[in-house]
């Protein structure tokens, strides 16, 4: 009988079946943003939709692909400790209203990056 339970538990251990009984479907979902990208998200804590942006000295129009003052989470994870700029359109230039260093990973965005019309509409990731 020993043996029996014995090899019960073993066969679900090795299924993915944990003591308490959780799948990995049951885990939170983890924020993943590539190395070397800024990765925006329009949903706090690293939820909803989201877009990267890799390419230094451009600034990359994010509103006009994916929506205007809606980062409400992001994860900076380029290299070499470079300073990403998020910036708003004001109908005839670019204007700086926030930066992150790399590494910077925050689940809150400031609510100036996602107050309309005023949020972040680009960035330059470096």
């Amino acid at each position: 009988m020993k043996r029996a339970i014995l090899a019960l538990t073993i066969a679900s251990l090795g299924a993915g079946v944990g003591i308490t009984g959780a799948t990995p479907a049951d885990a939170a979902p983890a924020a993943y943003c590539a190395s070397g990208n800024i990765c925006v998200y329009n949903g706090f804590n690293f939820t909803g939709s989201t877009t990267p942006s890799w390419k230094c000295g451009v600034i990359d129009n994010i509103g006009s692909r994916w929506g205007s003052d809606q980062v409400r989470s992001f994860i900076n994870n380029q290299t070499g400790h470079v300073v990403a700029t998020f910036y708003n359109w004001n109908g005839s230039n670019w204007i700086p209203i926030g930066y992150s260093q790399a590494y910077d990973s925050r689940p809150y965005a400031p609510a100036s990056f996602y107050n309309v019309p005023d949020g972040v509409d680009g960035i330059k990731p470096c």
